[in-house]
């Protein structure tokens, strides 16, 4: 290909950047809805700090990385102060960096990464804080700057694509601020947000092309890692990379609970989620019946989150969860069923007479038990137009009811059980038999027997 061919392609490229690039790279700033508007005690594994440099030498021309991956950087120009904690490095805006090239693969990332950069900065002006860049100076590039407006900048973009996030607040007030940024790459449309001095900013998803830790070539703090400018002007300390390789990945809660109920009635339910990062975890339950539990917590990896809820009508119902931490959400938990039904009582059973006369009243047992141990009442139909309804009683305890019929007959004595919920058993039936003269003509009887015994002793004294 001759040069002046080269030249040609390269201006159209250019111009397709310039005049495309801001829609197909996502860099317009859409704030994510679903962001979390503070850090509460969250800890990093040490496993995963990539590079720390505290600034903490006080003198010298190296900056030691405490990470343990000696990730030493060489500082140039750069003057030593009192920082935020121990010491700090003073730039003035005229070519004062420290140089971190040869470690720049190993500080770059992958698309699929998680990571967060974190420091604190005190600056009354602007520049670079940190650049890294492929050996040509963009494809991709890096960047976290504070511009003349005062707002922060955190920037990642190849020739193709990119996200830019801008701070909401401005930040260049002659006071130290600590900085977060957090990089969720593991998803197609990576989420970049902003936490200064432990305060929510701003955020943006939006969709990033494939990035390789192995395309960065050329590192620095303080400048622009390949051309030099953008110097930045104040103070940095305590700079460190945290970086979670292909992504820290949620796993979803376990739910562990009674699988069958009643409406009405409050039933609770344990959630453990176990983060592999041991960082701290919200929940989102959703109870299947429109009802959910939106984002609550901070909780602990692998703590018993235990909530209740009461479902007001029958029906099975697939209770799912997801846990998030600070870098995103996880995958529905597999829904766990829920069976919501009022099931009636036993029919009862009775005990009592089956055969007596008018006037008299005569007692019956009734008893019956209610699968979920509710109190029971009775409904009572003594087969001559007269109900009885009577109760409560535990499950399982006889009850004691009488009545007396007026007139002979043959009656159907009916009763069924009903729980506190309204649920009614299938009704039970008792035959019970009044006969007029019954008793009467057994008293006869007995007065026929009596006098038959004296007549006989009569008979036997003649």
């Amino acid at each position: 290909m001759n040069e002046k061919y080269k030249s040609l392609v390269i201006i159209a490229l250019l111009f397709i950047i310039a005049c495309f690039g801001p829609t197909i790279s996502g860099y317009n700033n859409i704030l994510n809805q679903n962001k979390i508007t503070n850090i509460v005690n969250n800890t990093i594994s040490n496993s995963y700090v990539n590079a720390y440099w505290k600034f903490d030498e006080c003198s010298g021309n190296i900056t030691v990385d405490s990470s343990g991956h000696n990730f030493n950087g060489s500082i140039f120009g750069a003057s030593w102060i009192n920082g935020q904690s121990g010491c700090a490095l003073n730039y003035n805006g005229y070519n004062n960096y420290v140089l971190l090239d040869s470690y720049s693969e190993y500080l770059g990332f992958n698309k699929t990464d998680d990571l967060i950069f974190s420091l604190w900065f005190n600056s009354t002006d602007d520049g670079l804080i940190y650049s890294s860049t492929a050996s040509w100076g963009y494809n991709p590039e890096l960047r976290i700057e504070l511009l003349t407006d005062g707002r922060l900048l955190f920037k990642i973009f190849t020739l193709v694509c990119g996200i830019s996030l801008y701070s909401i607040n401005t930040y260049n007030d002659g006071q130290w601020h600590y900085a977060e940024f957090y990089f969720n790459g593991i998803t197609a449309n990576p989420t970049i947000s902003l936490y200064v001095d432990n305060v929510f900013d701003s955020s943006i998803s939006d969709w990033l092309c494939e990035i390789s830790n192995d395309d960065f070539a050329k590192t620095k703090i303080g400048k622009h890692a390949y051309n030099s400018s953008n110097c930045f002007n104040g103070f940095i300390d305590e700079f460190k990379i945290v970086k979670y390789p292909m992504g820290n990945l949620q796993e979803p809660p376990s739910i562990y609970g009674p699988i069958k109920g009643q409406p009405t009635k409050q039933y609770n339910y344990s959630f453990i989620t176990y983060d592999p990062e041991s960082d701290d975890i919200w929940l989102f339950i959703d109870w299947n019946d429109s009802e959910v539990e939106d984002w609550i917590g901070p909780y602990k990896s692998g703590e018993e989150v235990v909530v209740g809820h009461i479902w007001k009508e029958e029906n099975n119902y697939k209770v799912t969860a997801r846990s998030k931490d600070i870098w995103h959400q996880s995958q529905k938990s597999q829904p766990y069923e829920v069976m919501i039904i009022d099931e009636p009582p036993n029919p009862p059973i009775i005990t009592g007479p089956k055969i007596g006369v008018p006037g008299k009243i005569y007692n019956y047992t009734l008893v019956t038990t209610d699968p979920e141990g509710d109190n029971i009442f009775y409904e009572i139909k003594w087969g001559d137009n007269i109900t009885d309804f009577i109760g409560p009683y535990k499950s399982g305890i006889s009850a004691i009811a009488g009545h007396n019929w007026t007139n002979k007959g043959t009656y159907v004595m009916k009763t069924r059980a009903r729980d506190s919920f309204g649920a009614n058993s299938t009704w039970s039936k008792y035959n019970i038999k009044i006969p007029r003269n019954y008793i009467k003509s057994l008293n006869l009887f007995d007065y026929f027997i009596k006098n038959i015994q004296n007549l006989f002793k009569i008979f036997l004294l003649r």
